[in-house]
């Protein structure tokens, strides 16, 4: 009943049938004693309910529910034979791995011991040993562990390590088996991207732009799992813009992050996320031509942004303030309506009071933004999102 309510949950993404899948695995475990055989593949198979039902609602309970849970299912091991214990126990290793990954993204740490790539490089070892056919997808897996923890230490042996597991995916993948190829592709974007930013290389950037684009481009029409290859995407066109100020990336990098808004299902936790990249790209439409359409419609989409974005994950609704109060700001330069002051400081002040511990420069910062006479804000340069923004705010001070 488990499996039958799980794999039906990823036909229709409706959130009951997750919950299904969760009490029928959970009803299972009452019942089955200490030491069978069992046991460790119902955890694990709790676990990855556990981790598809946080993917959607972005509650992290249910993210720290499932790492108890695959850690439990890892302990106590299957008793089957050995290749098909292996590979139980490779399944186990390989979502708590992600699981960590997805703790690290919400909440900008890495959890101590590096849990997350040990896990991930277990399970890559054990599909290695057996040659599984999902060895690729483990691959992809590790990439995307190290790229995000990159993001949150700007470590360099992540940066070289991330990008060397997502060609070994690729080395490791059959040509025909198109589900893989298209993961790591659309996965690689992204870190070849963030070496763009590092090293200011373009070539990286086009690179990162080809990459997601040969994954799109073999992935079956209207896929679900997509929405975060064309948001790649979409970045990649959009980082170009912003240095050579060509119009046809900008527009190609809207129309790749509408592209992913419109397959992304309602309610689902990385919709917020997706709004986000497309208000940032219109903004900058917005600074570049001076239209006022393409900043109501930034302003609009990133509210909406603020509005759908998880209450317990401080961090992204933190950014989320910020950005919709820099964006709200710019369009007061434009109009110069003292209602937008106004609706700016509410926003820039809920991006200090949501912003968690452990980043007091950033606060500080804010906090600077907001104690700024009207008169100086509207002398100020245009403001840009995320990174430029505290930069911009602390020149208007000074």
């Amino acid at each position: 009943m488990g499996d039958e309510a799980f794999d039906r949950f990823f036909q229709t993404h409706n959130l009951a049938d997750a919950d299904k899948a969760i009490w029928a695995y959970t009803r299972a475990l009452m019942f089955t004693p200490p030491g069978h055989s069992s046991l460790g593949s119902l955890m694990g198979s709790l676990g990855s309910a556990l981790l598809a039902r946080f993917e959607y609602t972005g509650k992290l309970d249910n993210l720290r529910q499932a790492i108890f849970a695959l850690q439990v299912a890892i302990e106590v091991k299957p008793s089957t034979g050995p290749a098909d214990g292996s590979s139980t126990l490779a399944d186990s290793y390989s979502t708590l791995g992600f699981t960590f990954t997805h703790l690290c993204r919400a909440t900008g740490q890495v959890e101590p011991g590096d849990c997350d790539a040990k896990a991930l490089e277990k399970a890559v070892q054990l599909r290695v040993d057996l040659q599984h056919p999902r060895l690729p997808f483990n691959y992809d897996l590790l990439g995307t562990a190290l790229c995000t923890r990159f993001e949150a230490t700007s470590k360099v042996e992540d940066l070289e390590k991330f990008i060397k597991a997502f060609n070994d995916g690729i080395k490791a993948t059959p040509k025909d088996d198109h589900s893989a190829l298209v993961c790591l592709y659309l996965n690689l974007g992204n870190p070849l991207s963030i070496l763009y930013e590092q090293t200011g290389d373009v070539a990286f950037l086009d690179r990162s732009l080809k990459a997601c684009k040969t994954g799109i481009e073999i992935a079956s029409p209207g896929r679900y799992a997509l929405g975060p290859g064309y948001t790649n995407l979409g970045h990649g066109y959009y980082t170009r813009f912003n240095r050579t100020g060509h119009p046809q990336d900008i527009d190609d990098a809207i129309s790749a992050l509408k592209k992913a808004i419109s397959l992304t299902p309602e309610g689902h936790s990385q919709l917020p996320q997706f709004l986000g990249g497309l208000s940032d790209a219109l903004n900058a439409l917005f600074l570049h031509f001076r239209d006022i359409d393409d900043i109501n419609e930034s302003v609009t989409l990133q509210q909406r942004a603020v509005e759908l974005s998880p209450p317990d994950i401080s961090t992204q609704l933190s950014v989320r303030n910020q950005d919709l109060g820099v964006n709200i700001l710019n369009r007061f330069r434009h109009t110069g309506d003292i209602r937008d002051i106004e609706q700016a400081i509410i926003a820039l002040q809920k991006a200090v009071d949501t912003h968690p511990p452990g980043s007091e420069r950033r606060i500080a910062v804010l906090r600077i933004g907001l104690s700024m006479p009207t008169a100086r804000l509207s002398a100020s340069l245009p403001i840009t999102p995320r990174s430029n923004a505290s930069r911009h705010l602390m020149t208007i001070w000074d």
